[in-house]
């Protein structure tokens, strides 16, 4: 019949495609390491991967096209408020567009600087279970281990270090599965 006709004449003509395309790859990699260049190697994609710890010194380099990005959270992050309020901002995206620059301009401005008594970076970037989060939160804010590993005691340790204080904490690199 016709249709498995076409359907036969477009899979002969996709495997002749790719059979070309795979050829010309391997011809590029036959060059590629004639020439003496080597593979980057291949961090795996996912929480379960390793990637270099972030840390909240500015960039070396002017980031160019996120003023207005960074103006929009420091003013949000810097509002006068009326009541206690816990302001989360989350910034969101395809990997290598910016976020940690971002967070990192806004985390090193004066403004910032000025207005929060303690400020915390973190690098979340494997999977961790809410404890040890909780203590290494405590422990960039007080700059000391946690005697305790006990949820509650974590809690009501960074509640009595944090109680009259205007915080800020940043969390870099979350995955949500």
């Amino acid at each position: 019949s016709l249709p498995s006709l076409k359907k036969l004449s477009f899979r002969w003509e996709m495997g002749h495609k790719i059979k070309n395309i795979n050829k010309m790859l391997l011809k590029i990699n036959t060059e590629a390491n004639s020439l003496g260049l080597l593979q980057n190697e291949q961090y795996p994609v996912g929480p379960d991967r390793f990637y270099p710890e972030t840390i909240p010194h500015p960039e070396e380099f002017k980031i160019v096209g996120r003023d207005d990005d960074a103006l929009r959270i420091i003013q949000l992050l810097t509002q006068p408020r009326t009541e206690e309020k816990v302001i989360i901002v989350p910034i969101v995206g395809m990997g290598g567009i910016g976020k940690t620059a971002l967070a990192k301009s806004v985390y090193n401005d004066n403004r910032i600087q000025q207005h929060f008594d303690v400020k915390a970076w973190l690098c979340v970037s494997v999977k961790v279970d809410i404890n040890t989060l909780l203590a290494k939160i405590y422990e960039s804010f007080s700059g000391r281990q946690s005697m305790s590993d006990l949820k509650v005691n974590l809690i009501k340790s960074l509640e009595e270090d944090l109680a009259t204080k205007i915080y800020l904490l940043v969390l870099d690199d979350v995955w949500v599965e």
